[in-house]
């Protein structure tokens, strides 16, 4: 079997972050397919992978857009087959939207540092058991999603009540970023400054002055999900 995970990366700023050293450090390698160039080619099966990471973008996933529609194909799949799958911000509501949920706008983004709320079935899940409650991530999405039928819910914020998911044993949506470092989240500032201009009760203070001890903290988070998440690979091999 491969051990080398299919990515999905919508645009330049949005990449694999703190989890490219997590996979390094498990021996796990990926093929990142740049979405966002025009001579990106984006695979028509899974075959031959053993994980799918779907990444962020500032793009919705109702759009009918050829390059998303591909993504909603392979999302599809990984669904009806149980196959690893993480989805992170745009890439959880692709993976809902796979499954037949509704993906709408909020009526406020959410944007910055923030926490979650872990469920109470989040106590018995492969990658969310025994993580602190509530969880301390990252946010910058305007959409949202309804919870898919079967999906085991797994965390929610008063603006957005389904930020995390579960569906079949290995296939996961995540509405929060955990990814993201401080090089990251300042790029983001200055990339969507236009985003926050038209949101002004938004404070970027301490996206701008305490992104990097946040890290750290949101560090230790990541490598928990993420080294779970790897072991559904190990599972279904």
């Amino acid at each position: 079997m491969s051990d080398t995970i299919l990515v999905l990366q919508q645009v330049p700023h949005e990449g694999l972050g703190s989890i490219y050293p997590l996979l390094r450090r498990h021996g796990v390698s990926e093929q990142v397919i740049p979405c966002y160039r025009e001579d990106a080619r984006i695979p028509d099966s899974l075959e031959g992978f053993s994980g799918l990471i779907i990444m962020g973008g500032p793009m919705s996933a109702n759009d009918s857009d050829p390059v998303l529609a591909a993504q909603l194909r392979l999302a599809e799949s990984a669904v009806r087959s149980d196959f690893p799958t993480l989805g992170i911000c745009l890439g959880s509501q692709l993976i809902a939207r796979a499954a037949g949920a509704r993906i709408s706008r909020g009526a406020t983004p959410e944007i910055g540092w923030d926490q979650v709320h872990l469920s109470l079935e989040s106590a018995d899940d492969p990658l969310f058991t025994g993580l602190p409650n509530p969880l301390p991530v990252f946010q910058w999405h305007f959409d949202g999603f309804d919870l898919p039928r079967g999906a085991v819910h797994l965390a929610s914020s008063p603006r957005f009540p389904h930020q995390a998911f579960r569906l079949g044993q290995r296939v996961y949506g995540l509405q929060f970023h955990v990814e993201t470092d401080a090089p990251m989240i300042k790029e983001w500032v200055a990339v969507n400054r236009h985003e926050l201009e038209a949101h002004p009760e938004i404070d970027r203070t301490p996206m701008e002055t305490d992104s990097d001890a946040r890290c750290h903290e949101l560090s230790l988070v990541a490598e928990k999900i993420i080294a779970r998440w790897l072991g559904t690979l190990a599972a279904r091999g």
